[in-house]
């Protein structure tokens, strides 16, 4: 009797378990804010030197001067190789359970002014906008080797993304060997910030540099992949998510009052791994 009523508690267990599921999964409409968290998103790597970047100079992921190692590992070539360890494409293609493949080609380029110009003469003294003009300024340096069109491969809306070009480039990570940031941050989910940093229209194609945008921006690439990584990610999670750090606000790390979102199990420091609750929000 003992035994029969285990298995009949068991029994009532898995179908209750099953059922939670099956409404979760009924649930699972959000594919994304902003991006799309399914399918496959062909990106550029841009790797951005400025001028008189000469800091950690015996940098073994990249020195000053030439194209950081990971040039061409950050991002899948193609959709058939073995992903680098801590690139880009490797992580979202674990972490979405392969519904997410992101691959694409990376370029070098080292800017035509030292970063202080970009900064004080152009950006007014903020250091977001130095980024983003001379994100723009190599951006048009690089149209010669690269057909931005062929980037434009989606129409991303909110919750609601279609696999057909809308004009508009689709994604661009922008990585600078600088470890120069304002503080506590390493990174934006945008391309440009302040000092009316404006679009630009590159083989017929619109780059966006606001948010939600073209692309995202980090800096410290002389540190590697895994460590950049740990922001990247967070940057790319805000597309997912959404701006600000609503979803977690209150946490405290290290005896003080954090705010964590974009996605909490990837945020520096905290984890690297997309935890449930972000898994199942985006599908």
């Amino acid at each position: 009797m003992n035994r029969l009523i285990i298995k009949f508690m068991l029994l009532l267990l898995f179908l209750s378990s099953s059922t939670i599921f099956s409404q979760s999964k009924s649930t699972d409409t959000n594919q994304g804010l902003n991006i799309s968290s399914k399918g496959v998103i062909k990106a550029l790597a841009i790797f951005i030197q400025f001028k008189d970047d000469a800091a950690n100079s015996q940098s073994p992921f990249w020195k000053p001067d030439k194209a950081p190692g990971f040039l061409n590992t950050y991002l899948d070539t193609s959709l058939n190789q073995t992903s680098a360890p801590w690139s880009f494409s490797d992580y979202y293609r674990q972490m979405s359970f392969n519904e997410l493949r992101i691959y694409g080609k990376g370029y070098f380029a080292i800017t035509k002014h030292t970063e202080k110009y970009y900064r004080d003469t152009l950006g007014g003294g903020k250091q977001n906008a130095a980024f983003g003009f001379a994100t723009r300024e190599v951006l048009a340096a690089l149209d010669s080797q690269i057909n931005y069109a062929d980037y434009d491969n989606w129409k991303f809306g909110t919750n609601s993304h279609t696999n057909v070009p809308d004009g508009k480039v689709d994604l661009i990570f922008v990585l600078y060997r600088t470890l120069t940031w304002p503080p506590n941050a390493s990174g934006i989910a945008q391309l440009g910030s302040g000092g009316g940093i404006k679009d630009t229209v590159l083989d017929g194609k619109t780059i966006s540099f606001s948010f939600p945008g073209s692309g995202i921006t980090n800096s410290g690439g002389s540190q590697g992949m895994q460590i950049t990584l740990r922001s990247m990610k967070h940057e790319f999670g805000h597309l997912l998510f959404g701006g600000g750090h609503p979803a977690y606000k209150g946490y405290t790390y290290g005896g003080g009052q954090t705010q964590f979102a974009g996605m909490w199990g990837i945020m520096p420091i905290v984890g690297y791994c997309a935890n449930a609750f972000e898994r199942e929000k985006i599908g």
